[in-house]
């Protein structure tokens, strides 16, 4: 009986272990099988799209370069240049400028091991193609790169040819400072890679962005992968995008004052900003770029040939972006200058009670803009007369008794015959919401016209 139970035991576990052994030859199979499919599958991706075009008598080398209009795909390739150019920082950069804590007299080491980090780095983000063409090692490398260090670069142009489903070629312009520099860009969709190319290649290869039939499929199949060239699609969303846009503009301001009022709106600019000097009061006397700013509040508006962003920063001014592509954009810096579609739009449908605060708001966006002159115009005649007789007696009042950038917060509003008494506080918006806040109580009288830009305002004084 024993021996029955025990003959009985050992079967059942040779059973088992060759249903085991029989489990994991079916799963290597599998593995396997798996394998060659995925391969198989990939091999299929790179060439899929290919030869559906050759079928169609139409291959890469028919593909034509075209301004990329799409944010999320024209930052992910920014984000790429912006790496690039951390790494050339590496290369001429001091202990200060890196940020560096370094103890006394190990600065050059640290200098040099920064600047062989950068070398691998960048090293490893060119394209082969490009290092055998001109023979890179770190000495050429280095000589090429080093003037560029610590620079800011600027996009003007991003060209895209694509090649096939899995490969882009991207043709960025741009500059240091005001030295020309060019870049070409390819994309790995398929593994997520990339590899670049610089202005020497460009230059050689008479890539022009004067001429879009230049820009062709460099036919690039794939880019293997290494420790730097991979990427991640960008995502971005309308907020980030009006953040961008504002962000850059005033960066631009501030370094570049030149190519701020260059990207002025032309009919806008010859109307507020006759001449570079005239901005530059402006910027100095409103913008005033030591303060902190943001985004408070935008919208935007779908135009026939264009999209309309209109920015509000934290300190009341207005930021009017007509964008036409991924940054091409002019900009207007008020509300009352030239029509602005979303104003007119939002006046045209509000009722007669909102259509008082917008013209309220808009003498107030002018006193924030320091432009005494079109809010002195915007005084009933008979009050401008009998308290301000110049402009200059008005800004005088206003600089003396109330803020440098004003707010006005809205406490009743009624209608008195043809006109509206809105009543309110004015405060600080620099000092809004500290413990040293102030504000001044104040009633306005209003007057509604024909359209917005024709209200006519008095106030107690």
């Amino acid at each position: 009986m024993d021996i029955n139970k025990r003959d009985i035991i050992i079967s059942i576990v040779t059973t088992l272990i060759i249903l085991v052994i029989l489990a994991l030859v079916i799963l290597v199979q599998l593995n396997k099988s798996n394998k060659i499919n995925n391969t198989e599958a990939k091999i299929d991706y790179y060439n899929q799209y290919q030869q559906q075009r050759a079928s169609e008598g139409v291959t890469a080398n028919d593909a034509v370069a075209s301004l990329e209009g799409d944010a999320n795909k024209y930052y992910t390739v920014k984000s790429i240049i912006d790496s690039f150019n951390t790494y050339i920082s590496y290369l001429n950069s001091t202990i200060s400028d890196l940020g560096l804590i370094v103890p006394s007299g190990e600065e050059e080491q640290a200098l040099q091991e920064y600047r062989q980090d950068g070398l691998n780095y960048i090293t490893n983000m060119l394209a082969n193609n490009y290092k055998t063409k001109y023979s890179i090692n770190n000495e050429n490398l280095y000589n090429l790169l080093k003037n560029y260090s610590g620079k800011s670069y600027e996009i003007t142009d991003m060209y895209v040819v694509r090649d096939s489903e899995y490969i882009n070629t991207y043709f960025i312009y741009g500059k240091y400072l005001n030295e020309e520099f060019d870049y070409i860009v390819v994309l790995d969709k398929y593994n997520y890679t990339f590899e670049i190319y610089l202005n020497n290649y460009v230059k050689d290869g008479k890539y022009s962005k004067d001429d879009v039939s230049t820009m062709k499929t460099l036919n690039i199949e794939k880019i293997d992968q290494n420790d730097n060239n991979t990427f991640q699609y960008k995502n971005i969303n309308k907020d980030e995008l009006v953040k961008i846009y504002y962000e850059e503009y005033l960066n631009q301001m501030t370094n570049n004052v030149q190519e701020a009022y260059n990207l002025l709106d032309s009919e806008y600019k010859s109307i507020r900003f006759k001449t570079l000097e005239e901005f530059q009061n402006y910027i100095n006397e409103v913008i005033k770029v030591e303060f902190p700013r943001k985004v408070s509040t935008y919208k935007l508006k779908n135009c026939e040939n264009y999209i309309e962003y209109v920015c509000q920063d934290n300190y009341g001014n207005i930021f009017v972006f007509k964008v036409t592509g991924v940054k091409k954009y002019t900009v207007i810096l008020d509300t009352y200058t030239v029509p602005i579609k979303s104003y007119e739009e939002e006046y045209k449908n509000a009722n007669d009670s909102k259509r008082a605060q917008l013209c309220l708001n808009r003498f107030f966006e002018a006193l924030n803009n320091k432009n005494y002159e079109k809010a002195y115009n915007y005084l009933n005649s008979s009050f401008r007369n009998n308290n301000f007789k110049t402009v200059e007696e008005f800004k005088k009042y206003v600089q003396t008794n109330w803020f440098d950038f004003n707010m006005f917060s809205y406490l009743n509003l009624k209608k008195d015959g043809e006109y509206y008494v809105l009543s309110g506080e004015i405060a600080d918006t620099i000092l809004f919401g500290s413990y040293n806040s102030e504000s001044i109580s104040k009633d306005f009288i209003l007057k509604l016209g024909n359209s917005i830009k024709d209200f006519q305002i008095s106030f107690n004084k």
